[in-house]
């Protein structure tokens, strides 16, 4: 009998071992999503910038001059349209409000994901979550309330 609690509990012990390494490794690449989104788009964000330094608008920005142009980062991309880490889609254009401005639109984002990138972008003038406008900077505790859609919206505003 010993000897069956013995091998019942080797067993386990490493059923529990194994949980604990699937939980680290889920915990690691979740995060390393987020990472890369937000990178992402920050290096979106700079290269649009810098193509559109000598221009007074952003009229003429669409996903195609996104991808076309090479201003999005390739893992952004997948048969010529633009995704984040989710498979959500991503949409850059000219603001509707005001041409000197243009927003990313990042579908499919999971809740926290959703406030981590809403609260470590930099350089936004404006910010939509779940299509509500948020103030800036963006409080980490009004984000987190905000990111409640699963999946979440954001709407990245960005200037000159």
């Amino acid at each position: 009998m010993s000897e069956i609690l013995g091998a019942l509990f080797k067993n386990l012990a490493a059923l529990i071992g194994v949980a604990a390494v699937a939980l680290v490794l889920y915990s690691f690449f979740g995060s390393s999503k987020t990472g890369n989104a937000t990178n992402d788009l920050t290096q979106l964000q700079t290269n649009v910038q810098a193509l559109y330094s000598t221009q007074s608008t952003f009229t003429s920005l669409t996903n195609t001059v996104a991808v076309n142009g090479g201003l999005a980062p390739t893992r952004m991309v997948a048969a010529g349209a633009l995704i984040n880490p989710w498979s959500g889609a991503i949409t850059v254009n000219v603001n509707a409000a005001d041409a000197t401005r243009f927003d990313v639109t990042e579908a499919g984002v999971p809740n926290d994901a959703c406030s981590k990138m809403a609260t470590n972008t930099p350089s936004i003038v404006g910010l939509k979550i779940n299509g509500a406008a948020q103030a800036l900077p963006i409080d980490a505790g009004a984000a987190v309330s905000a990111c409640n859609a699963s999946p979440n919206s954001l709407i990245f505003t960005f200037s000159h």
